[in-house]
């Protein structure tokens, strides 16, 4: 319940201003939340083209224009035809005459490609540790006097 002086106030509305416009109009607005993750899954790309996207960040995103930046380790991957079959993609997407623009410069940020590597080796790790802290594992190992090769441990995906 609200506190009586609240409930008995009178509500007059706020008096309404013209909404100032704090960019040039010749800025275009970026586009805010965008993960690069997920507009790459919801592109459902394959090959070269699916390569070259994992391999980028996203620096800027515009309704005009898309910058990526590509690993400098994946320079060929961002040659006319695979950046033009991206290009088409993300306009089929988004709906719009969108432009893309790559750079090839070492990135601040993880790709996506570098994210689901670095993935995989956490994943591996936890799996390694949880072999070599198993009971039963370290019983077997003393018994049989061996040891568990950790490059032949492969940890289960997500819902095995």
């Amino acid at each position: 319940a609200l506190p009586r002086a609240v409930a008995e106030s009178k509500m007059v509305p706020a008096e309404v201003s013209k909404p100032v416009d704090l960019l040039p109009s010749s800025v275009p607005s970026p586009v805010v939340d965008l993960n690069w993750g997920q507009v790459i899954e919801s592109l459902r790309l394959v090959g070269a083209v699916k390569q070259l996207a994992i391999n980028c960040t996203l620096v800027t995103h515009t309704d005009e224009t898309i910058h990526l930046n590509l690993d400098p380790n994946f320079r060929a991957l961002g040659n006319d035809a695979v950046r033009n079959r991206l290009a088409q993609a993300l306009q089929l997407h988004y709906g719009e005459n969108i432009k893309l623009k790559v750079s090839v410069t070492p990135t601040p940020t993880e790709t996506p490609a570098q994210q689901e590597k670095r993935a995989q080796q956490e994943r591996h790790q936890h799996a390694v540790q949880a072999i070599e802290q198993d009971a039963t594992v370290q019983t077997l190992q003393n018994v049989f006097n061996t040891r568990v090769t950790p490059e032949h441990i492969v940890p289960r995906e997500s819902g095995e």
